[in-house]
């Protein structure tokens, strides 16, 4: 019965974290702010956590595990170009139905240390998720061989945060899941035969 109690506090520190660290970075968020959005002590924060930088890799992990969850890849799926589409489309829904992670990535992209290296993190597991199915797609002749899968990868994640990040600037919420169809276009424009 403790044991469950404990887990449901830790869930609610690292959700109130999440809210925090979205809007405020990590050097702006405050730990007091965190624990009374949580309901809890300070002090239970630094129990669960060890410091502010150990509360803010567990939502970064959180946040990564939720991404990896979200991949539609099938393996019987054997086209390429729908492989590639389906894993842009689940990435662009996670993302959108998740703004926090997108603020989360690029505060980070724009700092250091931690945040930085985290950030990082992120984006190159979704880097690789893209170029893994594109090497793939070269080995298999449905896309050209002289395409850096990379350099698509980086180019998917970017059209993809890119997009997110221009509806936040301009105060809209994200709700076209056409958008990674489009993001999909123009890349396979540039792998296809």
């Amino acid at each position: 019965m403790v044991e469950r109690v404990d887990t449901g506090r830790r869930a609610w520190i690292v959700a109130a974290a999440l809210e925090e660290f979205a809007q405020y970075g990590l050097a702006g968020a405050r730990v007091q702010r965190i624990a009374d959005r949580a309901d809890v002590n300070k002090q239970l924060v630094f129990y669960y956590f060890g410091s502010k930088d150990g509360l803010y890799r567990a939502v970064m992990d959180e946040s990564l595990a939720e991404l990896r969850a979200m991949s539609t890849v099938h393996a019987a799926e054997t086209r390429a170009t729908m492989r590639l589409r389906l894993e842009i489309r689940a990435v662009y829904l996670a993302l959108m139905e998740r703004p926090h992670v997108v603020r989360l990535v690029t505060q980070g992209a724009a700092g250091g240390g931690l945040a930085g290296d985290l950030a990082r993190s992120i984006v190159a597991g979704l880097e690789d998720r893209f170029s893994r199915i594109v090497t793939n797609g070269q080995g298999l002749g449905y896309f050209r061989e002289d395409v850096d899968p990379h350099v698509i990868a980086h180019h998917a994640v970017g059209l993809l945060l890119g997009h997110l990040c221009l509806d936040m600037l301009t105060g809209q919420e994200a709700t076209d899941p056409g958008a990674a169809d489009r993001c999909c276009d123009l890349l396979l424009r540039s792998l296809e035969w």
